[in-house]
Formats: structure tokens, C-alpha cells, sequence
């Protein structure tokens, strides 16, 4: 099978490091499958690659642990990087290479590879089913639902196929086949069409870069747990699934290929069905319960589970490899050289956050200890990550983002950016978006009889904003864990367990959170009203345009999100027709040179808006 059809998936093992063994069938996050997919996490093995095909999906791996050879040795031998039961002619790069000798897991391909080449050819144990064998890895009990494989695309083949259609087609599943997710190969999650599943409410799952050594674990470590497996092409996740024990079937229209620049296959519009892959696809065209006796005698075969070189016979190939084209002096030095490279890059990010601590902390200047944050305290929200205690005017407080937490400390208690007057002994202040409490606490200390509703939707921060107000003593602090909104019926709600939470108006399904209609709250006179509700401000604001005449002071955080259409003067419109003169300042630099940045945060434009009222008592 071509590696362009190895679609992929990802289990448990967040970056390879073992996490809970419960499987909650709710997919990744975008920045975990992002993350995923990216170079900066990726282990490429001890040894440096001799050649790709025998190390990419972690084949190199276990073909180490197969043959007992060891870490340090770069592999000699080429390898066919998937399952290809065609009987056709081998790829330029399988011929076109200085290997001893090339690898397949088919004995179908190895005799037909046998009259191209000018080296041995051997059938070899799948590395990837070893893998399974070795770690002991089996279909999980209580194994229920789809797991789906898209025909993924990569940098230099477009797979043209409607998407939103074959996620319905998923959708459209009889019950005993949910729940459904897919596994999306790396290119097509760098590429954004994980977005489309998720927009249907779709889990969506990745094993991740290709060159992690760790791929071929996290892949079975997702695909055990469902009940059965589906694409639209017959690919190599068909073999590891049905090797496994669970069904595969074929659903949805074959796809439309464009290669622009693979030299190993037709140039255009191209198409490997021929009379084998329209044999496979027959013998997958239904759906079945369990692994037919002819699916297990196909898959078998082309895994070379009773063909391949045994333990033994593979370590005397591989060896064997070696001293025919192996260089000891300079497979050392380059090893030394690569993993010189493997050391420096830990004391380079070790130095990189030192420095981004020093710049935090010396961003946040002596201001931040005046504001009555201690020194010690400082140092460790500007270096610390995760959950974490610190002191404020001499309280205990907590936060679990230590950066943002110290901007917010400047923002708000240096900067004094939410600095208001009043005449009123008991102002009315709303907080949405209070977050830990930095800005409840501010409030409440400028304006101590000021009655607060303080809003976080964020369960997980909500609990922190209540027990940092109780540290100050406040008790008379409306503390709600809802999203303002545009109703009262909740609203999926995006979890970040930091500052970045938010509402996805788009998908009606995944984690939901209660809302509160803000405008319900705003039939009274209001003496502040702070919106910080990451990029849904506009939908708030357009529902309750006609009750802003009830507000003095407004503070608005804008979060213009690039795949939206930017609403700001639709919000400055609002302000305007309801009787608010505007003052705006940068909430952030997204974007220091606009024409040449590279699009990478999740907002383009963060500003701040101060709307106020001309002649409003004081």
C-alpha cells in the first residue's frame, strides 16, 4: 500500500509518557493534536536514520527489538513503510538506493520485487504487529464504537473528497456502531481538516509526527478500544485492525488523487485501483461482526506472520547488513554528532526558559512586589508552569497559569486598568471572565460595599476564583460557574483549565457549560461591566445592545479569531448608538509585523475597548 494511505491514530500515551488507562472516546483537543503532529516533541530513536522507510512509523524500533540488535546501529536494509499487496512494480526510491538488502512484509511483493532489484530481498515479521505481540497489546474487552480512517493526503498529494459528506456517511451509522471518531494522519491535521469532524462532532485522534518512534504503541494503544474500523480505501490500518481481531469495512466513495510532486508515482490525477486492490476492497465491502476465516487468511499473509525471517534469521540479516556496508569510525562519529545535537537541544530550551523567566520577571518589574506580590513569588509565576500558590497583599492565592496570572497582577494592580469612579456607596459591578479573581478581588478592595456577580464558566477556575475571593474575606460575592451567553440553556464550552477557555457556538455537542443571559442582569443600573470572554463578546454584545444604556463604564477585551470575520465595528456601532464614547489600547501583540507574521495564535487582534459616558456622575 502506498504510505500515503497509512492513516493513523493515538492513544493514551500523550507523548509517549503512559497517562490513564479509562478511554473516554472524546477525542484531542486542537492544540494537543497540533502538538502531536509538530517536530519540537519528536523522538527519531538513539541512532541517526540510514534510510527513512526503515525507521518511519517506528518501524526501526521494532525492527531492533525483532533482530536484537542494538540502538546505536543505523540499520542497513531499505523497507517497504506499509503493507502493499499489489503486484507491481517497486517504487523508484525502493530501487534507486544503497542498501544491503530490501525489507517486505508481504512474500507476494518479496518474489515480485526479486526480478527489479539488484539486491536480496527478504519477507520479514511486521514490525508493527511485533510491536502489538512484544507489549502484549490486545482488543480491549469492553472495546464499543467506529474508529475511521479517512484516505489522508500528504505535502505533496491532494486527496480531493468531500469531507462533510463522509462524516455524515459516519454519522449516519446504525447505533451499534457509535460512537464514531477518526484518526487523522499528521499532514491532514497540519493541513485543518480535523476541523471539519470536530465542527460535526466528531472525536478526532492522531498518532502523531510519523518519525516519533513511539507511533506504532500509540496507535494500537487507540484502535483497541472500538468494536470495529472503517475507510473509504483499503489502507494499512485495514492489516493491523483485522490482525488485531476487529472488523474492517469499506465506506465511501474511492477519492480523487493529486500528485504535484511525488516522483514515485503518475504526475496529475492518478489511481492505484487495479484488479488487487479491487480484490481487497470486495473482500471489505461488507460489514461483519467479527474477522471473516478469509479476512484473517488475507491479512496474515501480507503481514508475513508465517513467512517472515524468524527472530534469529532477521539478526543475522541485519548484522550481516552491517559489515557489508557499515562504516564503524563514521557511524560513530555521526552518532556522536547526533546525539550531540539530541543533548544541546535540552540545555538550549533549559537556557531559553531561563531567559523568558528573567524577561517575565523583569517585565513585571519592582511594580508587581510593590503591588504586594513578594519577590520569591515573582520569580516563581514568572518561571513555574501548572498549578501553583502564591501570595497577594498577604493572602494565599492560586493559579494554574503562573504567566498570565502575572500579567493579569500588572494589568490590574499596577496598570490599574480597571480603575473606575463612582458616587454610589454599593456600586453594581458585573465580572465576566473573572478568572482566578484578580479583577473580583480589585473590585471588591477599591469599592468594599460594591455589589459583584462574578461569572467563569471554566468549572476547574471557577473553584479557584471562589477560594481566592474566601482568602480576602469576602463573602458577600456572587460567585456563578456559567458562561455569560445570549440564553440560559448553556453552551459547549472549550476547557483549557487555564485562561484560554471559551464558547464554540459552532458545535451543539462535547463539553457543555450552564450560561447565563448577560442582558437579564443588565435591567438594572450597572456602575462597570467587564467583558473578557475570549472572542464571544460580540454575540453577548449584539443580544444586549439595547440594555448597554444601563452601564456607565464598560471594559470590552476584543478577540478577533483569524478563521472569523472580524467584528470590531460592529461592537464599536453598538457602543456608539448607545450614547458610549470608546478609548481602545492593545491588549496584546499578536502580531508585531502584521504583513509577515506567520498566523500562528489562536487571535490575530487583541485590544482592549474603555467605554465611558461623558457627564456620567462620579
Amino acid at each position: 500500500m502506498p504510505h500515503h494511505f497509512f492513516a493513523i491514530g493515538f492513544g493514551v500515551r500523550f507523548l509517549g509518557i503512559q497517562m490513564n488507562r479509562i478511554f473516554d472516546y472524546t477525542g484531542f483537543d486542537e492544540d494537543l493534536l497540533l502538538s502531536l503532529c509538530g517536530d519540537s516533541h519528536v523522538k527519531r530513536g538513539f541512532a541517526p536514520w540510514k534510510y527513512w522507510t526503515a525507521e518511519i512509523y517506528s518501524f526501526g524500533r521494532h525492527y531492533r527489538n525483532y533482530g536484537y540488535y542494538p540502538s546505536f546501529l543505523p540499520i542497513y536494509c531499505y523497507s517497504a513503510h506499509g503493507v502493499d499487496y499489489n503486484t507491481k512494480k517497486p517504487y523508484p526510491h525502493e530501487i534507486d538506493n544503497y542498501a544491503y538488502a530490501m525489507l517486505h512484509v508481504s512474500p507476494v511483493a518479496v518474489e515480485l520485487y526479486k526480478e527489479y532489484l539488484d539486491k536480496p530481498c527478504y519477507c520479514v515479521h511486521s514490525p508493527f504487529v511485533w510491536c502489538r505481540k512484544s507489549n502484549k497489546i490486545g482488543k480491549a474487552d469492553d472495546a464499543r464504537g467506529t474508529l475511521a480512517f479517512p484516505a489522508h493526503s500528504t505535502p505533496v498529494i491532494d486527496v480531493e473528497m468531500d469531507y462533510g459528506g463522509y462524516a455524515d456517511l459516519l454519522l449516519s451509522l446504525p447505533e451499534e456502531f457509535f460512537p464514531v471518531a477518526v484518526c487523522l494522519h499528521m499532514h491532514d491535521i497540519n493541513k485543518g481538516l480535523h476541523k471539519i469532524f470536530q465542527r460535526k462532532c466528531i472525536p478526532v485522534y492522531t498518532a502523531g509526527n510519523a518519525e516519533d518512534m513511539r507511533f506504532a504503541q500509540r496507535w494500537y494503544d487507540i484502535a483497541r478500544n472500538y468494536a470495529y474500523t472503517t475507510s473509504n480505501v483499503v489502507g494499512s490500518y485495514t492489516f493491523y485492525s483485522v490482525e488485531m481481531g476487529i472488523p474492517f469495512f469499506i465506506m465511501g466513495n474511492y477519492p480523487k488523487l493529486i500528485n504535484f510532486g511525488d516522483r514515485n508515482i503518475p504526475e496529475g490525477e492518478y489511481t492505484y485501483a487495479d484488479k488487487d486492490y479491487m480484490a481487497a476492497h470486495e473482500l471489505f465491502s461488507e460489514r461483519v461482526d467479527s474477522v471473516t476465516p478469509e479476512q484473517r487468511a488475507f491479512v496474515e499473509k501480507h503481514l508475513g506472520i508465517h513467512d517472515g525471517l524468524s527472530r534469529k534469521e532477521f539478526s543475522k540479516l541485519l548484522y550481516t547488513a552491517y559489515l557489508h556496508k557499515g562504516n564503524i569510525v563514521k557511524d560513530l562519529f555521526a552518532l556522536g554528532k547526533y546525539q550531540g545535537k539530541n543533548f544541546a537541544r535540552p540545555l538550549y530550551r533549559f537556557a531559553k526558559r531561563v531567559l523568558s523567566t528573567c524577561r517575565n520577571a523583569w517585565g513585571a518589574g519592582i511594580d508587581v512586589v510593590r503591588a504586594g506580590v513578594p519577590l520569591w513569588d515573582v520569580a516563581k509565576l514568572a518561571w513555574g508552569e501548572g498549578h501553583m500558590r502564591f501570595s497577594l497583599l498577604g493572602k494565599r492565592l492560586e493559579t494554574n497559569s503562573p504567566f498570565w496570572t502575572l500579567h493579569g497582577i500588572r494589568e490590574i494592580f499596577v496598570d490599574k486598568t480597571y480603575l473606575f469612579n463612582t458616587s454610589e456607596k454599593s456600586p453594581r459591578i458585573i465580572d465576566c471572565g473573572a478568572n482566578i479573581g484578580l479583577s473580583t478581588v480589585h473590585f471588591k478592595l477599591k469599592h468594599p460595599h460594591a455589589r459583584v456577580t462574578a461569572l467563569e464558566p471554566d468549572p476547574a477556575i471557577c473553584g479557584m476564583l471562589e477560594r481566592n475571593v474566601s482568602a480576602f474575606g469576602f463573602t458577600d460575592v456572587e460567585v456563578l460557574c456559567k458562561a455569560a451567553w445570549t440564553d440560559d440553556a448553556g453552551v459547549s464550552f472549550i476547557n483549557s483549565g487555564g485562561v484560554g477557555g471559551r464558547i464554540d457556538a459552532s458545535k451543539d455537542c462535547g463539553d457543555t457549560t450552564p450560561s447565563i443571559r448577560l442582558r437579564d442582569l443588565l435591567q438594572e443600573p450597572v456602575d462597570f461591566l467587564k467583558i473578557d470572554i475570549e472572542g464571544a463578546e460580540y454575540e453577548v454584545l449584539k443580544d444586549c445592545a439595547d440594555s448597554l444604556k444601563n452601564v456607565r463604564n464598560l471594559f470590552i477585551e476584543y478577540h478577533s479569531m483569524e478563521k472569523d470575520e472580524q467584528q470590531l465595528d460592529q461592537i464599536l456601532k453598538f457602543l456608539k448608538s448607545t450614547g458610549f464614547r470608546y478609548y481602545i489600547k492593545e491588549a496584546w501583540n499578536n502580531q508585531p509585523h502584521p504583513f509577515t507574521n506567520k498566523r500562528c495564535n489562536l487571535y490575530d487582534l487583541q485590544l482592549n475597548l474603555f467605554a465611558y459616558r461623558i457627564g456620567c456622575p462620579q
